[in-house]
């Protein structure tokens, strides 16, 4: 139960101290902008993920510079959320800096495709 609870508080931590790029790509996403209900910080295994759709089991990943620091780690991370039927999209800082519109029409192309593909499966 004490788990739980640290749980709770973490993920609740990491929505009131998001980064930049992910407050700017949640102000562009939330309230089902992209038609599907988005949750933000959203704890999953052993992960925080920044951004995760559960009807389609999709994370969100805003990515910044560290990231180039641990793409090992990336790497690693992605392949257990993959093994556990999670697809990941991966999102540079730079480009919801640069051009927000077009990430939030590149996630609804991608969300379009997983959402077909699930429906032929």
């Amino acid at each position: 139960m004490a788990d739980i609870s640290k749980r709770t508080k973490l993920g609740r931590y990491f929505r009131s101290h998001m980064t930049p790029p992910e407050i700017i790509l949640w102000q562009a996403i939330r309230r089902d902008r992209l038609g599907y209900r988005v949750n933000r910080q959203k704890p999953f295994g052993p992960y925080y993920l920044d951004f995760y759709i559960k009807i389609l089991m999709v994370a969100i990943e805003v990515d910044g510079n560290i990231h180039q620091a641990q793409e090992q780690h990336d790497e690693e991370r992605d392949k257990w959320l993959q093994s556990k039927g999670i697809t990941v999209i991966r999102v540079h800082a730079r480009h919801i800096y640069s051009n927000v519109s077009d990430v939030v029409e590149m996630l609804e192309a991608r969300l379009s495709e997983i959402a077909n593909s699930d429906s032929k499966s």
